[in-house]
């Protein structure tokens, strides 16, 4: 059992740093989140549109600036939020 023990401890020890969640792999998963989160909201995904520095992210709060075409065809401007806590989405705000 001491073996089993000292061997699981080793590999943890090992692995520790691969497991780790560095800020911007963190950033990148809350930006792909939020994105998927605002697809889901829209009729016509082939009219989104998201400009170069349209995604902007905070303390666990990501912004994206888009514009997309509504259910009448017309294009309009939104921000669509996402509040996390860690990885995990709490909840989205589209203004």
């Amino acid at each position: 059992m001491k073996l089993f023990t000292a061997i699981t401890a080793a590999t943890a020890l090992c692995l520790s740093p691969l497991l780790s969640v560095t800020p911007a792999e963190a950033f990148i998963s809350q930006r792909a989140s939020c994105k998927n989160a605002l697809k889901a909201q829209l009729k016509n995904l082939s009219s989104l549109k998201i400009p170069f520095g349209g995604i902007v992210e905070g303390n666990d709060v990501v912004r994206i600036d888009y514009s997309a075409t509504n259910g009448f065809g017309a294009r309009i401007d939104s921000q669509f939020y996402c509040e996390f806590d860690g990885k995990t989405l709490l909840r989205t705000v589209n203004n």
